[in-house]
């Protein structure tokens, strides 16, 4: 059964993440929503050439750069090894659990999905929707009922994606930003157009591509991962790791981590008042003192000590 039409909502121009974007990122987040080769498990092809052939002026660099930005705040889960991209939200916005035979349609199209790591991330989203929505038809169906027995992968507890080694854009010659890595005291690699066949080290030109195996992100740093878990492992881990990094050039690690039980456990009872790791740190929120366990008369939210936080916690985010 081939999709007609794309349901996009248009609650999409009012989610802080979409709009947080950049121009690029969110195009080829609509090209791929709307692609006729998307699935009923929002699963579409991934040719980054085919893509870049649908727009004038468009090089399959800058598609993969944009595709990295949608991959690390987890709007999309690209296999670049069975050319397939999920749209992971698409199975819990789209509606088709709404109806039993729309429900065994997804099944079946996840019955065809290659990447085992793409099947995991659907069943993760299938069981989200499932523990928020359990009414939904679609859990009628005897073949959507079997899927969800299969491995889940939870894509915020994923390795990031491979960082592209400073991808050109040839409209203008100029290279990309590179992604933020911690400091260590070293000068960041650079281009350069003397080809060296003794240097062990990585040099972008020499290498001939752009995705070179040796030039992954670098490792999350012990305080981060420690921090990561005391807060519950909210939100995209590697857009978290990046606000990390910003955050301890404001402040000690120690006082942020310090000030993460805190928060969580005045949270605890409506957890979809707590926001994403990233957005706490963004918001220099470990300097505001909670209250824990002191329930407000407002529907039960929590109150603060500092009025002016109040507002800043008392606004749901997914």
């Amino acid at each position: 059964m081939a999709r007609e039409q794309a349901n996009v909502r248009l609650s999409i121009w009012t989610d802080p993440d979409f709009r947080a974007l950049s121009v690029e990122a969110q195009h080829l987040y609509l090209l791929i929503l709307t692609s006729p080769s998307l699935s009923y498990a929002g699963v579409a092809d991934w040719r980054p050439k085919r893509i870049a052939a649908l727009a004038a002026g468009w090089v399959a660099g800058a598609v993969e750069t944009a595709a990295a930005e949608l991959q690390a705040a987890m709007f999309l889960v690209i296999d670049e090894d069975t050319d397939e991209a999920l749209v992971r939200s698409f199975l819990r916005h789209d509606g088709l659990m709404a109806r039993e035979f729309m429900a065994t349609a997804a099944a079946k199209a996840y019955e065809g999905v290659a990447s085992a790591r793409i099947r995991g991330v659907i069943v993760h989203e299938l069981q989200r929707l499932r523990r928020d929505e359990p009414s939904l038809l679609g859990w009628n169906s005897k073949r959507l009922l079997a899927v969800l027995k299969d491995p889940s992968v939870d894509p915020s507890e994923m390795d990031p994606p491979e960082a592209s080694a400073m991808p050109l854009d040839k409209a203008s010659a100029e290279p990309l930003p590179l992604p933020i890595v911690e400091a260590s005291g070293e000068e960041p690699p650079t281009t350069s157009t003397t080809t060296s066949t003794t240097s062990t080290s990585t040099n972008y030109a020499d290498s001939g591509d752009a995705r070179a195996s040796e030039n992954k992100p670098a490792a999350y740093s012990e305080s981060f991962e420690a921090a990561w878990v005391a807060y519950g492992r909210k939100g995209g881990k590697r857009t978290a790791y990046a606000e990390w990094q910003r955050a301890i050039k404001r402040a000690d690690p120690a006082v942020i981590t310090q000030a993460i039980p805190a928060y969580v456990a005045a949270t605890t009872r409506e957890p979809k008042y707590r926001k994403d790791f990233e957005r706490w740190l963004k918001g220099d929120l470990w300097e505001s003192a909670v209250v824990p366990d002191q329930p407000a008369a407002n529907g039960g939210h929590r109150t603060f000590r500092n009025p002016a936080d109040q507002s800043a916690y008392d606004q749901p985010l997914g």
